[in-house]
């Protein structure tokens, strides 16, 4: 048996409310009682509520304008043109909590990452890291332990939850294999399920799981908290966002155009095609359209051409790809889903002000806050809406109105944070991401990084009387003579 010194689960889209549910169905047994029960719990506030900026925030403990993750698409500024490209782990400026602990001479494992990929991007000394589902490729490293596990980890299309059952077993018994052969100091998992199940599934939300397979893919993840929790001195549970049944939307379209600008060539075909796979996911969220859909056995073919009619109602229009590069274009959004548009991208710095002089009218409105802010020669405008409330973006000339009344799912800014370990009390708070990794290592016992700014009052007060480091130099130098040497 490994006596490791910290665990931390990653469960992608886990909510209070949800955990609490499962609990009362008896799903989540274990979680209740080795985790929940004991030690310190939190709302764990993530703004934005995207899985690659969150989870960076969460394990940098900066937020996304300085560890340089805004979204799942990059936008940058080449010869006048702003251009649209991808995330990679070289894109992230702030080490992350594992190779913190690396640093401190700790050995570790870590598993579905998000922009794990390409390796250069980490610094990976007595470590073993295991790809995610944003990458490009397959992979473990070191590259010698690959042949021998890398059948255990696949990432695919799942067409039932026994597949996915099956799946998310090879992927546990794969790390608890590698995990027994290492005894490491430190074990990071990750895992996507919950988020997935919750965006193909809403109905999990809201009524009680009778599928006998997808019982047991939660109960799966239950056992596997269970085990850890005896193996690890400290046990943590995290989430990146929850998700939320929202009845109020934010209507974007509205307040770009009182700004003067033209939304209607803004989305491209990437965001159609989304939008089409959101709706056609949502039709199980409406039992009496989905019977309607069965009973009249309409083909697949014509399935799709009603979504593109409900698409084309909705005001979700076809651009050129070229859009990217067409420099009359002055702004854009990252997300496929208009619920995740916390960020708008301008490639004036006059136009970004204009609009944000224009959304701050509506602060406490149906914003918490609306911030400006300068990235590789982009100027961003991140509207903050208040937690029950999401964005929209239907056609501007259909509705006149800036809150619109909706029924969707989707991420929410409230997730978890727990932490079971020696002398963290058993209270519960409320906190932000930015503070998930200063506070680990305050229970830990190591320094904390100079570069933290701390919302949480014990470890604010752990600053004034406990040696610093600078982490993000020492990570710099060390990666680059790491990777020299390899």
């Amino acid at each position: 048996m490994n006596n490791g010194l910290l665990s931390i689960i990653g469960l992608d889209g886990i909510s209070w409310p949800l955990i609490s549910r499962l609990n009362r169905e008896g799903i989540l047994k274990n979680y209740y009682k080795y985790v929940v029960r004991t030690g310190l719990k939190a709302i764990n506030i993530c703004i934005p509520p995207i899985t690659p900026p969150s989870w960076n925030t969460i394990f940098t403990g900066v937020p996304p304008e300085k560890h340089g993750i805004l979204g799942f698409s990059k936008f940058f500024k080449k010869d006048g043109n702003l251009l649209k490209g991808f995330y990679s782990s070289l894109d992230i400026k702030y080490p992350r909590l594992n190779e913190v602990l690396a640093i401190n001479g700790l050995s570790g494992i870590v598993f579905n990452y998000p922009l794990s990929y390409p390796l250069k991007g980490w610094y990976l000394k007595n470590q073993v890291l295991i790809y995610d589902a944003f990458s490009p490729r397959r992979f473990i490293y070191p590259k010698s332990l690959e042949n021998k596990y890398i059948r255990y980890f696949y990432y695919g299309e799942y067409h039932s939850f026994k597949e996915h059952y099956e799946a998310l077993h090879r992927v546990i018994d794969g790390l608890l294999k590698i995990e027994n052969n290492l005894q490491p100091d430190f074990l990071i998992a990750i895992f996507r399920e919950p988020d997935n199940l919750l965006h193909m599934h809403p109905w999990i939300m809201t009524g009680g799981i009778t599928n006998e397979w997808l019982i047991k893919i939660f109960e799966l993840i239950d056992e596997f908290i269970k085990l850890v929790s005896r193996r690890y001195l400290y046990l943590s549970t995290v989430s990146d966002h929850g998700f939320h049944i929202f009845k109020k939307a934010i209507h974007l379209n509205r307040l770009l155009i009182e700004c003067g600008l033209d939304p209607s060539t803004l989305y491209s075909e990437d965001l159609k095609t989304m939008m089409l796979n959101f709706i056609s996911s949502n039709v199980s969220f409406y039992p009496y359209l989905r019977f309607l859909l069965i009973s009249s056995k309409i083909t697949r073919e014509n399935y799709r051409r009603i979504l593109k009619n409900i698409a084309k109602f909705l005001g979700i229009r076809e651009a050129p790809t070229s859009h990217f590069k067409d420099t009359t274009k002055d702004y854009f959004m990252d997300q496929y889903d208009p619920g995740d548009s916390y960020y708008i991208f301008f490639t004036k710095r006059e136009l970004r002000d204009r609009c944000y002089n224009q959304f701050k009218r509506y602060v406490r409105v149906c914003f918490k806050d609306v911030e400006k802010i300068d990235i590789n020669g982009i100027y961003v405008l991140k509207p903050i809406p208040y937690g029950n409330y999401t964005f929209t973006f239907i056609k501007a000339s259909k509705i006149t109105k800036l809150i619109v009344n909706t029924f969707v799912h989707h991420h929410h800014q409230y997730g978890i944070f727990t932490l079971k370990g020696s002398q963290t009390p058993n209270k519960f708070h409320i906190i932000n991401n930015i503070d998930i990794s200063p506070l680990i290592l305050y229970y830990l016992n190591y320094p904390l990084a100079s570069y933290f700014n701390i919302n949480l009052p014990i470890v604010q007060d752990a600053l004034k009387n406990r040696d610093t480091k600078n982490y993000k130099t020492i990570w710099r130098i060390k990666r680059k003579i790491f990777w020299k040497h390899i």
